[in-house]
């Protein structure tokens, strides 16, 4: 039964790079780069959270049930998870690019690619930790938690589409996604796991179309780009 629970804790970043290795080879090069971001995130939050458990601790002494409540959803795990993993994924980012990130529509593409395989793995190896005390979880956490943490960074990862057209876009995006992540644990302790199931997939609805539109309206503006110079010919 552990590695039945084992496989299940693994399967959507396993997916996603069979995916990547048979069908996107262009981007299966960056591999290594996605899988150390989803590692080095994990650790860091767990770091974190460590280092700031005191304070923590006290606050919630002095704050009673909502505020600990409050604090937890939207900052020890929102924050926290959201930050580190957008910082460990925009300096992927900056390693494949260098100068070069502006380049229209290439940086967006790898964005998705990485967002997907960080998120799917942060959110595995934190099911594995879980494993260990609610073995059980792991069935509600795959369309769920697991989920979430892929979609939130989607929308973290827009931020390299929306940061080149206006510089508060990068910022905003992940802020969104603190917010988002901060509201599914709302959710998840005041519906249970069907309330977090129905909120995991009007977000997965909502991600999707984002990212439609932002791979559309590159596609679109590269045509223009192509047909400018005929039409100047003419």
């Amino acid at each position: 039964m552990f590695f039945l629970y084992l496989f299940f804790c693994f399967v959507f970043p396993v997916l996603w790079i069979l995916y990547m290795l048979v069908s996107r080879r262009d981007m299966s090069r960056y591999l290594p780069l996605f899988l150390a971001a989803a590692v080095l995130s994990v650790v860091s939050v767990s770091v974190l959270r460590a280092l700031t458990q005191p304070f923590f601790s006290e606050f919630v002494i002095y704050s009673g049930d909502t505020g600990a409540f409050l604090l937890h959803s939207f900052v020890q795990a929102g924050l926290l998870e959201e930050a580190c993993k957008a910082v460990f994924f925009f300096l992927v980012l900056q390693r494949v690019f260098f100068s070069s990130r502006e380049l229209y529509g290439i940086a967006e593409s790898v964005a998705f690619f990485s967002a997907v395989l960080e998120g799917a793995l942060f959110a595995s190896l934190e099911t594995l930790a879980a494993l260990f005390y609610f073995p059980g979880a792991v069935f509600s956490r795959l369309f769920t938690a697991n989920l979430l943490h892929i979609l939130a960074l989607l929308v973290s990862a827009s931020g390299v589409f929306f940061g080149k057209r206006f510089p508060a876009g990068q910022a905003l995006a992940v802020l969104a996604a603190v917010v988002l992540h901060g509201g599914y644990n709302l959710v998840l302790a005041y519906f249970a796991v069907p309330g977090a199931l129905i909120y995991t997939l009007f977000l997965l609805l909502a991600v999707t179309v984002l990212w439609m539109k932002i791979f559309g309206r590159i596609y679109f503006s590269a045509r223009k780009k192509m047909q400018a110079p005929g039409d100047a010919q003419q």
